[in-house]
């Protein structure tokens, strides 16, 4: 572990100074982390959570990615790359454009670890969704023929449930880096809701943005900020889409709460 340290303290280094490792020193990190210990990740604590809190979390993450100790930290999110999530980035591109937005509207810890993670569970819940050509109807898995006589085809991946699969996640980890239990209980309070203000419409009832305002508790601005840095798409005018969302929502927000 002692190795996994100082690797993650030069890493760390780099991120508070803004400094570029060169490629000569990223081969001799990738050697220590072949023959590091990592019976005891709580070790890594502190310079993790420092990296987090750095000036630039996200190009610090991708180091330790790159030095090849990110999939002994958090393999989840390792697993996250290659895995498509809007054709424009994979899930793993689009948590690090996540934490890189929100680390420039929040400097809480809580709420940059919940946008690094929040689309981590979509390792394990990642299935294939099937539309009937005739009526649209979806169903999760390949039926011969519809109701309606249309025949099922594939009609791209889904990933439900991976709001709750996510949270899970945060929990375990937060056990394992011995992290303050109530940083990782709102971390993964954020990650169980992220989804929640991106599904908003104007149709929603007070009841509804009332419940909202209650689940989120004092983490409601937190998860309004991961809200609008989660907007990530090649088209422009689907962010600004949703980013309206999020204006309104606001607004209802404070008209009712």
């Amino acid at each position: 572990m002692d190795k996994a340290l100082e690797v993650l303290k030069e890493i760390r280094l780099a991120c508070e100074t803004d400094v570029k490792l060169d490629e000569g020193t990223i081969e001799f990190l990738k050697k220590m982390i072949m023959s590091a210990d990592f019976s005891d990740l709580s070790k890594c604590r502190e310079d993790l959570v420092k990296i987090l809190l750095s000036p630039y979390p996200s190009i610090g993450i991708e180091l330790v990615s790159e030095v090849g100790l990110l999939k002994y930290i958090l393999p989840e999110l390792e697993q996250c790359k290659q895995m498509e999530a809007d054709g424009h980035k994979d899930v793993y591109e689009h948590s690090l454009s996540t934490l890189s937005k929100v680390s420039k509207m929040s400097d809480s810890l809580i709420t940059r670890l919940a946008a690094l993670l929040h689309d981590v569970g979509k390792v394990n819940k990642k299935r294939m969704k099937y539309a009937c050509n005739k009526c649209g109807m979806v169903r999760y898995r390949k039926l011969k023929e519809c109701k309606c006589g249309g025949a099922f085809s594939e009609d791209g991946w889904c990933f439900h449930g991976h709001e709750e699969e996510g949270a899970r996640i945060v929990s375990r980890f937060g056990e394992e880096m011995g992290l303050e239990s109530e940083i990782t209980k709102q971390a993964e309070l954020l990650v169980f809701l992220h989804m929640r203000p991106i599904s908003y419409s104007s149709e929603w009832t007070d009841r509804s943005i009332r419940r909202l305002v209650r689940n989120a508790g004092n983490v409601l601005d937190e998860l309004l900020i991961i809200a609008r840095c989660d907007a990530d798409s090649a088209s422009p005018k689907k962010i600004i889409s949703c980013e309206k969302r999020i204006d309104s929502l606001k607004e209802r927000i404070d008209k009712i709460a």
